[in-house]
């Protein structure tokens, strides 16, 4: 190159090093919360189906192997049920979580933990069902247990709540790490979400309502939706 081309030969100023480093930046900073967001369902779509494979398997060898294929629910029963339950699971604990906002085991201060740690779908404060029983798994995810009493017209019926990454780690929110579905007497889950369902997906699983239990019925949206998690914002 000769030494007149170059002295013509002009390289980028200050100014609009800045400029291109700024409009990167502001790029970035518009793409970057999407980008952390997806990655964040997508894990949370692979705990989900991770922790309902294992648990559904589970409840089908408790109930065949400790119940011969068909068991009646009651109260006193539940106990049982999920001491097998935790059995199936590798250094599993049923103890519930000992903080020191929660200092004791009593049926008020396990609602006061429920409803302090979760949210329901649209981040409102969530309900404080499922205080009755807990299984700690070692994959760090919890189950949680619900029975009515004898006066109830859902009485028989356990309920059970996965949360898929654990209390401790958020977003504790129902129909987003929270999911609920109903134990038939022959093991199966039932995703809650159906019409038929005590939590169906029109009341439950909305966008606009302030329901506490608004996220319960998102269980089977989130089991037959491929594109479920991909949506959650």
């Amino acid at each position: 190159i000769e030494r007149s081309s170059m002295n013509n030969m002009k390289g980028f100023t200050l100014a609009e090093v800045l400029i291109t480093l700024g409009i990167i930046g502001v790029v970035a900073a518009m793409t970057l919360p999407s980008l952390i967001q997806e990655r964040q369902n997508k894990v949370l779509e692979t705990q989900f189906k991770k922790s309902y494979s294992l648990i559904s398997q589970a409840f089908l060898s408790v109930i065949t192997d400790e119940y011969g294929g068909i068991a009646d629910f009651n109260v006193a029963g539940l106990s049982n049920l999920v001491e097998n339950l935790s059995k199936r699971y590798k250094n599993a604990s049923t103890l519930w979580p000992v903080l020191p906002d929660y200092p004791n085991n009593s049926a008020t201060a396990r609602c006061d933990f429920l409803a302090g740690y979760y949210k329901n779908f649209t981040g409102k404060s969530g309900y404080s069902r499922f205080n009755d029983r807990i299984i700690q798994v070692n994959d760090g995810s919890t189950v949680y247990f619900d029975i009515d009493s004898a006066d109830s017209l859902t009485y028989g019926i356990i309920l059970i709540a996965l949360d898929v990454n654990g209390w401790r780690n958020k977003p504790n929110r129902y129909g987003y790490d929270f999911f609920v579905f109903a134990l038939e007497k022959d093991g199966r889950l039932i995703p809650m979400g159906g019409e038929t369902t005590l939590y169906p997906e029109k009341s439950y699983c909305s966008k606009s309502s302030n329901s506490g239990a608004n996220g319960y019925g998102c269980t089977v949206k989130a089991l037959t939706d491929a594109k479920y998690f991909s949506d959650l914002k």
